[in-house]
């Protein structure tokens, strides 16, 4: 029994679905061309799917994260996290020429005062997910790999 969760559009058609064991989020044919994923940075990451014909995000998704991965930053250089910083304690700081550009918490959280965009992917070698980060103001991409937490049933 397949036990993905549905994402649906309000016709009722299936246009992908997230494998709540794994976090795997996977579109369906008929809307590869106008859905794609985005990630929104804030203090827990949000997962949005955007409909690029309606110019609107039909899903926002936040993915419970059990660990992070190693980083990898080309052009930033990668720190543990010195000061008391909360939920960060523990995580990383990604800088640019000693300026933070983001914080990587020990459970996935991620914050940033720059202009940050990205994308999600899916390692399904390795089951789990990817976000590929990046400043607007550089083509450097910084990507956090995650293992998610399973779903929980309530």
């Amino acid at each position: 029994m397949n036990e993905n969760i549905g994402l649906f559009a309000k016709n009722g058609d299936l246009i992908g679905e997230i494998d709540p064991k794994t976090g795997e989020i996977t579109i369906k044919d008929d809307y590869k061309s106008t859905i794609e994923i985005r990630v929104e940075i804030t203090m827990s990451p949000q997962v949005h799917i955007y409909d690029k014909k309606l110019q609107k995000v039909l899903f926002s998704i936040h993915l419970p994260t059990e660990k992070v991965g190693e980083i990898t930053a080309p052009g930033y250089e990668i720190s543990p996290i010195q000061q008391d910083m909360g939920v960060f304690n523990n995580g990383k700081v990604i800088q640019k020429n000693g300026t933070n550009v983001l914080f990587v918490g020990p459970q996935g959280q991620l914050y940033s005062e720059k202009g940050i965009s990205g994308t999600y992917h899916y390692n399904a070698s390795k089951q789990e997910i990817e976000y590929h980060l990046q400043e607007n103001t550089t083509n450097n991409t910084i990507k956090i790999p995650l293992k998610v937490q399973p779903f929980q049933k309530k």
